[in-house]
Parts: structure tokens; C-alpha cells; sequence
């Protein structure tokens, strides 16, 4: 995606220098009298190695440095608690130069051996008020900038090079099952509905098939020596904006966020490599997916607008038919496929009703996927995951009506890092007086 925005802000002490596109860069250079080509050296020091120290950018003149120390802001993340789950997952807790606490989640082979996701944050708190979601409890404080954004993934490159070497070689660990492993695409269903209908069991194997990476990320245009270049982890890594915040409420510095991952001066990442999901802002949606050619997810986790008004309150705004005609209607690249995330909530929309009715309000959307996600219970929500044998009764119903549906597998939930559980310090107040289950 191109950098849409040229016009160079205000000279500012409050303007964030990696929030700002190589075009604006190369502005402000000739501004100042200084060769073009030291936007460029500029924009792959922040975006494509990470830095965040202007000082430490040694291919430019420390007169230069200076001058920009001087004319901008540096917004650096720094790790203050990195949490493992027993199944590899990290959960980090980052301090922003403001003193705000912001989670960001990697989740080691996250589809299969060797592809992994990182899961990013694009505001500190929510306004949004889902009432499943911990992120909710601690309200919008405000939004990252892009800056802020792609730090995370820097931060965490750094930290897990640190931690596991360059090559990111990663200890093979077996997730952990004890609540969830009669979730994952029980055979014994897919083999029943395969029966009837043989396609389907072909499209449940793909579960977190958004999580995946690509060993072969694309090969950039380069310049100079370089010749190519890959991701941080390798080039098997996914980046998700599924942290704490609604991307598409900050859709401005998450779309030039998306910009600095894919610019092949920066990472020069796949945009089908980047998952965008949301709660249902409808004109953002549009916005995104007309400017940007990343992966779309909707959280949807209702089938009327009574209950998920209830659950989501931003279904008051934009309703169930809104949105789903807004998904209807978006230009999609061929063989792009929206993904539905329903939150399964005990005795609130996991009936089989509720299952019915979802399959009619996707019936003409053939080309998206259901994902399935047992609720994950905490102290900041009222609601309670459903029984095993909910969860599979739903997921039967969509299977046998040829939808594309899976489960998706808990991760990180030991240490707060699964969907839904990112809630900072106010989880972790509402943990000491209500643990964490033993399962």
C-alpha cells in the first residue's frame, strides 16, 4: 500500500518521526536542505531494522541526527513483563513513553510447525464495550500512533531473537490440551458429515488458516547491496491486529501501519500475511479493504440484533444487516475469503437456533469462514464458556450445511494472552481476587 498522505505536519515536538511516510520524510529533508536519499536511509532504519534511538541511526550525518532529535518526537515501546504459557505462547506487557500499558501476543506455530502470528494492539483500552472482551474494562485511554503500531513487532523480534537466536528456532512444544483437545475438528464429525457432504471435510482442516505464515514472503524491489529482505522471524509470521483496541477505530494510523509493513523499504511483508479484524465499523471497513489488500475479520458473535446489541454495543450504530451488507458488497481479490468470528457464550448464542440462523445469514456470502472460539472466562465479563457438547452441536449444524467452520484452539489462556483476555492491570487486580480455573 502506498502512503496516501503527503502533506508534511507542523514541525513538532509531539510528532511521532516513525508515524511518518517516506514521502513526508523525503519532504522535510528537502525542506532542510538535505539530500533525498537520506529519507530513504531514515525510513529503513525505523521501519525496516526496528530503531527507535534517531541517535543510533550511524549512516547519517550527527549533525543531521541532531536536527531531527530536535524537530521530532520518538515514541519507543519499552517491554516491561514477557509471560510464557506451557504451550510456547508470549504474552508482553509494553510501557508507551506516556506511562499507558499495552499487550501484544506471539504465538509460536500457530498453525503448524514453523508459522507463527503475532498479535498486535492499535489502541490503549477500547471504547467499543464488547462484554466478552477484558480489553473493554479498561475503557479508550487513546489510540497508538503507527509509530507505536509497528514498534510491537520490533520489540518482539528483537526480544525473541534474543531469546531463541536469528534464525528463530523456535523449541517445538506441544500446546497445551487439557481443556480444548476435544474441540480441534473431531474426526469422528468430520468423517460423519463428509458422508454427506464431501467437500466439507476438506475445508474444516484449515483451522487458524489466518494465523499462517509463508516461508516464501515476497522478494522486494531493493537498492544498494540489498538484495531482498524478510520478516524479523524469518519470513513465517503473520501479524494480526487483534490485541487490545478496534483497529477500525483508529483506521487512520492502523492503514499507515499496514503501509510501513508492506513499503518494500520497510519489512516489505505481504499484505495477505496481515489480518485486520473488527467489531463492525462499517465505513472503515470499506475504507480498509478498498485501500489495503489485507485479510478482513469480522467479530460478529450473534445472529440478532437484540442479543448482539446486547453483547457488542456498537451493533446499535451499525446493525447485523448493515454490516453483513457492507461484507457483501466489498471488493474482495479473487479467492479472498472474510472470516466471521463467533464467540461462543454459554446460554447467550450458542444454541442450536442460533446455529441455524447463522448459516441462513451467510448463505450468500459462499467464500467466507466461521471461526469458532469457546468463550475463555475471566473476572471482567459476565459469561461462562459453553459445555463440549455445545460447541461441537454448533459446529455440526454449519458443517452439514457445507460451511467453511473450525475451532479455534486456545492459546496462552494460563497467562491471560488468549482472545479476549488482554485486560492489563485490571485483569491482573480482578485475577487476585478471582484465579485463574484449574483445568
Amino acid at each position: 500500500m502506498q502512503q496516501s498522505m503527503s502533506c508534511l505536519p507542523a514541525i513538532s515536538r509531539d510528532v511521532d518521526i516513525a508515524s511518518l511516510s517516506l514521502s513526508q520524510l523525503r519532504e522535510w529533508m528537502q525542506q532542510h536542505g538535505h539530500p533525498l536519499y537520506r529519507a530513504q536511509q531514515l525510513f529503513e532504519a525505523l521501519h525496516a531494522r526496528g530503531l527507535r534511538d534517531v541517535s543510533a541511526i550511524a549512516v547519517l550525518p550527527q549533525a543531521l541526527r541532531q536536527q531531527l532529535q530536535d524537530a521530532f518526537a520518538v515514541y519507543p515501546l519499552r517491554v516491561q513483563s514477557v509471560s510464557q504459557s506451557q504451550d510456547g505462547t508470549r504474552k508482553y506487557r509494553m510501557l508507551t513513553h506516556d506511562n499507558h500499558l499495552i499487550e501484544s501476543v506471539w504465538i509460536p506455530n500457530a498453525s503448524r510447525e514453523g508459522r507463527h502470528a503475532l498479535c498486535i494492539s492499535s489502541q490503549v483500552g477500547c471504547a467499543m464495550g464488547c462484554r466478552f472482551c477484558a480489553t473493554a474494562a479498561i475503557k479508550l485511554k487513546r489510540h497508538l500512533t503507527a509509530g507505536e503500531i509497528t514498534a510491537q513487532l520490533h520489540v518482539v523480534a528483537q526480544d525473541l531473537q534474543a531469546t531463541f537466536g536469528k534464525n528463530l528456532q523456535v523449541p517445538s512444544l506441544r500446546p497445551r490440551m487439557k481443556s480444548d483437545e476435544h474441540l480441534q475438528n473431531n474426526s469422528a464429525i468430520v468423517q460423519d458429515v463428509a458422508m454427506d457432504n464431501p467437500s466439507s471435510q476438506l475445508r474444516v482442516q484449515h483451522s487458524d488458516e489466518h494465523l499462517q505464515g509463508d516461508s516464501a514472503i515476497a522478494q522486494n524491489v531493493a537498492t544498494g547491496n540489498r538484495s531482498s529482505r524478510q520478516t524479523p522471524f524469518g519470513g513465517q509470521c503473520n501479524v494480526v491486529f487483534m490485541g487490545m483496541g478496534e483497529p477500525l477505530h483508529n483506521c487512520e494510523q492502523v492503514m499507515r501501519a499496514i503501509g510501513f509493513f508492506t513499503h518494500p523499504k520497510g519489512l516489505g511483508m505481504a499484505a495477505r500475511r496481515i489480518t485486520v479484524s473488527t467489531s463492525g465499523i462499517v465505513p472503515a471497513i470499506t475504507q480498509l479493504m478498498n485501500q489495503t489488500g489485507v485479510h478482513l475479520a469480522v467479530s460478529l458473535n450473534a445472529t440478532t440484533d437484540e442479543v448482539r446489541s446486547q453483547v457488542m454495543p456498537v451493533n446499535r450504530k451499525w446493525s447485523l444487516q448493515q454490516l453483513l451488507d457492507c461484507c457483501r458488497a466489498l471488493p474482495l481479490p479473487k479467492r479472498r475469503r472474510i472470516t466471521f468470528e463467533y464467540v461462543l457464550l454459554a446460554g447467550v448464542n450458542d444454541s442450536l437456533q442460533d446455529a441455524r440462523r447463522l448459516v441462513k445469514l451467510l448463505a450468500d456470502l459462499p467464500l467466507c469462514r466461521v471461526n469458532l472460539i469457546p468463550f475463555n472466562s475471566h473476572p471482567l465479563s459476565p459469561f461462562k464458556r459453553p459445555c463440549r457438547e455445545d460447541v461441537l452441536a454448533f459446529q455440526r449444524v454449519l458443517l452439514h450445511k457445507g460451511m467453511n467452520v473450525f475451532i479455534r484452539r486456545t492459546r496462552g489462556d494460563d497467562v491471560d494472552a488468549a482472545c479476549g483476555m488482554l485486560g492489563g492491570k485490571t485483569l491482573q487486580q480482578a485475577r487476585k481476587k478471582t484465579p485463574l480455573p484449574v483445568l
